[in-house]
């Protein structure tokens, strides 16, 4: 499932050789796409009236605004909780960032900050990669 979210199928099919299913990020980013999906459901589920308006003051919008504000809530907090877990590979770097951009875009705030830390953290700790001139010397 994550591997094709993620566009590692195909064309990319080299990197979805290398996703680790036992980093703690993969559970975690397909966790986050769950309730995501569950809450657009919750959205798409907004009471109306029978002329297609928002059907706002009626027990029906009430009891649904509850359930909509606790699903957000609880989304809000996995997010978080997403952000501050660093990955340790790689490929669940990778599904780290495609998940969080695809689930905030552009926007720049503290978040953000926390991810990128994280990430330059994980990816300074890597081994670089052998360059032409240090494979042909082996």
């Amino acid at each position: 499932m994550l591997k094709s979210s993620l566009g590692l199928e195909g064309d990319n099919g080299r990197m979805a050789a290398i996703l680790p299913e036992f980093d703690p990020i993969v559970a975690k980013v397909e966790s986050i796409q769950a309730r995501r999906a569950r809450y657009n459901e919750i959205l798409m589920a907004e009471p109306r009236t029978s002329d297609g308006t928002i059907a706002f003051g009626t027990p029906e919008y009430e009891a649904w605004e509850d359930i909509e504000q606790s699903e957000c809530a609880q989304f809000v907090d996995a997010l978080k909780a997403l952000i501050v877990m660093q990955p340790t590979s790689m490929a669940g770097a990778v599904a780290l960032i495609s998940c969080y951009l695809a689930i905030e875009g552009s926007h720049l705030d503290r978040g953000n900050v926390l991810l990128l830390r994280n990430l330059q953290d994980f990816l300074s700790q890597q081994e670089p990669a052998a360059g032409p001139e240090e494979e042909r010397s082996s």
